[in-house]
């Protein structure tokens, strides 16, 4: 491959004209051949990586300028006669084209093809690649590289942020003409420079490349030797000298050269781009002054996660999309084996492991290494676990950044332990240093593993990799006699997977050995050696769902005999104790308690848990009074099956709901939540709820309503469809509510849509009525409301229920009629139905507008509409209305109109902290 490149800065465009001869390695032969042109991924607002960038809420390629996008203009494509020769792009990927050759090309045979094209260098803050707000450019992924033929089918992968680029190995020389105040960095060999007219020409050469990267700075580089290896970066910690720096990176490459091979070329590129989108998760969040690992520490891991990265890229062949885990285990095993071996007191908290107060905790008592099992339960227990084998693009983005990194290197860790003679660091090393360029697959790591052992070992790579199912394990029904133990190990998950078994005397283990082809349970028996504990997993090598239940006293002690371990906020899980947390509570959720100060006392520690329970005592400031609740709740999640998740439980709150009002609310339920288990990926989800709302009130006058009368109970039958995208959202639920008193059916249907240009525009249906009423006449609060719901299940989070005047009585909850402006008849005791809409007028200004008609009893149907000025701020959670017209007129004329504003505000954290967890799961 041959490339001459000519930058022009001003435009941010580069003129280039290639080469490439095209060796058909396959036993088939080509008829065309598929090019990347990732740059052209950033053209469009409907590309592949837009896309993705929509599936994790980032609106960044949606509305750009034309100045910012990154596209591809093709001037010709020749064969080596110089005639043009066929191309197209593909219809759903437009950064992958197709060439379609004159004649077949055999096996064993090549052709030559010349391209003259032009780059639109895209803006770097996209995916961190591209032109900077410094005129600097950070290329990857720039040039055409031919797509990759393997088993008999072209891998075209487009660009999705995820680093999967992939193309052969080639001999590639480069020649790149720039402004002559630029420097260009490249892991290929610079062979030769030239000055002319003000540019510099650097030609850049390299064999059995697939590195992409070149640097162009106004600022040079820093270039320096370690260990015959030329490091060249432009990473500069202030708060780490020079020197310093140096020398990690010898530490580094010193590590990497002994337990993987010798970098096998002269040059090693890393820069602050790399480390920025590469970085250490977690660390790279705290800001220094608040991090309680040394600066020194942060930087030394985040450049050991790259440069063992480039490492494995340029030693082993692997498909980076399809056989992800692979590599991704070999980095983080390389990753957890460093730590062990530089940094092996170094705890999961840092320095804050000795502070007064948080020491004595489990959590402070963990290893950094301790990180992984830890990070990898939170997404089994959260019913988001996904296969090993499952590819890149599919996963979600913590899983392929963080949890299944994890999982896989714990995996390999698991098959150690079981194969017992052979170690992780020696298989790794051994097909870094294969002399066969042979791709890495599953199956081939399989075959060569098989060559370690003679144990079986199908079960890793025909369950643990190819499906999410957990493993529990528990023992029951021990029973002793002189010669030996018997005893029963339940298996509570579907996994069927070796365990340990360890046979403790005083604290210190006396025997182990491994359990296998567990179905639902099984009985074993083993050697009476005077045990006086057996323990599953006491190692923590197998991934396992729970630890708690591992332990079994052979004495016959029971679970209740462990003693209680009480910790302020949260901790980690104890298997040797039963844990009660109390979390302080200071909260605002209503002007009429005001503030509220408590303490809630649970048993949800830092991960969740099947079985959590509550009870929350709450003394409320403004009301004077003692609030709260109790909750008792038991969750299971259902693995590779589309019924995802089953919730019961009760819960029961008491809290003010006017001045000097209270309400005790109880509701036993039941949830199923269902969503498409073979794609975790997509925001739709579908859940079908039952509950039995108990509600216990104190009377109340209300203007106008003089037979509010409590207690009562209403039985409440939802389901729900719903499709929380970003571009593309939907939600309709069906809603049925019974009690002695009333029947109520309902129905609501809301899609929204954000257009290529980033406008948005909703629509809302609603409609409501009453199956059968013995509600007294006059009574309004179980009708149905236009424009304020009287939330007589209290389920909204209204600041100022019954307030009638004032900031609090503009409070809006957009349900049932979901009117902004306040009509003469604003509530219906037949039926009611209506229609909102709104729709961009520039950026998050919008225009709405409301129609409806109610029914009641005796009354003919009203017609009613209003129509104003929506402020979108946050989308659901906060958000401002002003009426201008409705049936009272022009409202905006009108006497006291800044009461008639309306607001949507949310302010409970687990919601706000939906915004943010929404791009990672």
């Amino acid at each position: 491959m041959q490339i001459e490149a000519v930058l022009d800065a001003e435009k941010n465009t580069i003129t280039i004209k290639q080469r490439i001869d095209y060796q058909n390695n396959s036993d088939e032969s080509l008829s065309a051949l598929y090019f990347n042109d990732w740059t052209s991924s950033y053209s469009s607002p409907t590309t592949p990586l837009a896309k993705r960038f929509i599936e994790e809420f980032d609106n960044a390629l949606l509305s750009v300028k034309p100045k910012d996008r990154g596209f591809t203009e093709i001037t010709a494509i020749q064969n080596s006669a110089g005639n043009s020769i066929d191309y197209n792009y593909l219809e759903n990927q437009p950064d992958i084209f197709k060439v379609t050759l004159e004649n077949e090309l055999l096996p064993n045979t090549s052709t030559t093809l010349h391209f003259e094209y032009t780059l639109q260098i895209q803006s770097d803050r996209f995916t961190g690649y591209g032109v900077t707000k410094d005129g600097d450019f950070n290329l990857k992924y720039w040039y055409f590289s031919p797509a990759v033929y393997e088993h008999s089918e072209w891998k075209l992968y487009s660009n999705k942020n995820i680093q999967d680029y992939y193309t052969p190995e080639s001999s590639i020389d480069i020649s790149m003409n720039v402004p002559e105040f630029y420097d260009v960095a490249s892991e290929l060999n610079l062979r030769s420079t030239q000055t002319k007219e003000q540019k510099n020409t650097f030609n850049f050469t390299g064999e059995k490349r697939t590195d992409s990267r070149l640097y162009i700075s106004k600022t040079p580089f820093f270039r320096f030797n370690v260990q015959n290896l030329n490091i060249i970066t432009d990473s500069n910690e202030t708060k780490i000298s020079a020197l310093k720096q140096i020398d990690i990176f010898k530490k580094i490459v010193s590590f990497l050269d002994s337990e993987l091979a010798v970098y096998s070329q002269d040059n090693l590129l890393i820069t602050n781009t790399d480390l920025n989108k590469y970085p250490i998760y977690g660390l790279n969040i705290i800001p220094d002054f608040l991090a309680p690992f040394s600066k020194q520490f942060k930087y030394e891991l985040n450049l050991l996660k790259n440069l063992t990265r480039l490492y494995l890229k340029r030693h082993l062949k692997i498909n980076p999309r399809e056989s992800y885990w692979l590599q991704a285990g070999f980095e983080n095993f390389m990753l957890m084996k460093y730590v062990e071996q530089f940094y092996t007191d170094e705890s999961l908290i840092g320095k804050l492991s000795n502070v007064w107060g948080i020491k004595s905790y489990n959590l402070a008592k963990l290893k950094f290494n301790d990180q992984y099992p830890l990070t990898y339960l939170h997404m089994v227990r959260t019913g988001r676990d996904q296969a090993l084998n499952t590819p890149k693009d599919e996963l979600l983005k913590f899983n392929a950044n963080l949890s299944s990194k994890y999982k896989a290197a714990l995996g390999l860790l698991y098959l150690e332990d079981i194969i017992e003679d052979s170690k992780v660091e020696e298989w790794i090393k051994e097909l870094v240093n294969t002399p066969t360029q042979e791709l890495l697959t599953t199956a081939r790591f399989k075959t060569y593993l098989k060559t370690k052992t003679s144990k079986d070992i199908d079960w890793f790579f025909d369950s643990y990799l190819t499906n999410s199912q957990q493993i529990d394990y528990k023992i029951t029904d021990v029973e002793t006699t002189k010669d030996s133990i018997y005893f029963t190990v339940k298996n509570k998950k579907k996994g069927q997977r070796p365990i340990s078994l360890f046979m403790l005397k005083d604290g210190k283990v006396i025997s182990k050995q491994w359990l296998t082809e567990i179905g639902a349970k099984k009985q074993f028996v083993v050697p009476n050696i005077q045990a006086d504990k057996l323990v599953l997993n006491y190692d923590k090598k197998v991934p396992e769902f729970d630890l708690r239940n591992n332990w079994k006293s052979i004495s016959g002690n029971s679970l209740f005999n462990k003693p209680f371990q009480i910790r302020f906020f949260k901790d980690v899980e104890s298997p040797h104790d039963n844990q009660l947390y109390f979390l302080p509570i200071v909260e605002f959720k209503n002007i009429y308690d005001g503030l509220n100060l408590g303490m809630n006392v649970n048993n949800k520690g830092v991960l969740n848990k099947p079985f959590l329970f509550g009870i929350t005592p709450i003394y409320s400031v403004t009301s004077n009074a003692l609030t709260g609740g109790a909750k008792v709740r038991y969750n299971t999640f259902f693995e590779d099956q589309n019924l995802y998740n089953i919730n019961f439980g009760m819960a029961i709150t008491h809290a003010s709901f006017a001045e000097n009002a209270f309400v005790t609310k109880t509701v036993p339920y039941v949830n199923f939540n269902f969503r498409d288990a073979s794609n975790l990926r997509s925001n739709e989800l579908k859940s079908l709820s039952f509950r039995y709302v108990g509600i216990e009130k104190d009377f109340v006058k209300i203007e106008d309503d003089e037979a509010v009368a409590p207690p009562y109970k209403v039985f409440n039958i939802r389901y729900i469809d719903a499709n929380n995208g970003f571009k593309k959202y939907h939600k309709w639920f069906l809603d049925a509510q019974f009690s002695d008193q009333f029947g109520k059916l309902s129905f609501n249907y809301e899609i929204r849509r954000r257009s290529n240009k980033n406008q948005f525009y909703n629509v809302r249906v609603y409609a409501g009525a009453f199956l059968y009423s013995k509600i007294p006449t006059g009574e309004k609060n179980f009708d149905f409301a236009l424009d304020r719901p009287t939330d007589y299940l209290f389920d909204y989070n209204y600041l100022g229920q019954f307030e009638s005047t004032g900031i609090f009585s503009q409070q809006l909850i957009i349900a049932e009629g979901g009117f902004k402006s306040k009509l003469d008849t604003a509530f219906a005791n037949e039926w009611l139905t209506s229609l909102n809409a709104s729709v961009s007028i520039w950026k998050y200004i919008q225009a709405y507008g409301d129609v409806g008609v109610l029914k009641n009893k005796g009354n003919d149907p009203i017609f009613v509409y209003d129509a104003g000025i929506r402020l979108n701020l946050i989308t659901d959670y906060f958000e401002i209305y002003f009426p201008f017209y409705s049936n009272l007129g022009w409202e905006i004329d009108q006497p006291q109109y800044s009461q008639k504003i309306r607001f949507v505000f949310t302010a409970e954290p687990k919601a706000l902290l939906g915004l943010f967890r929404r791009e990672w799961f």
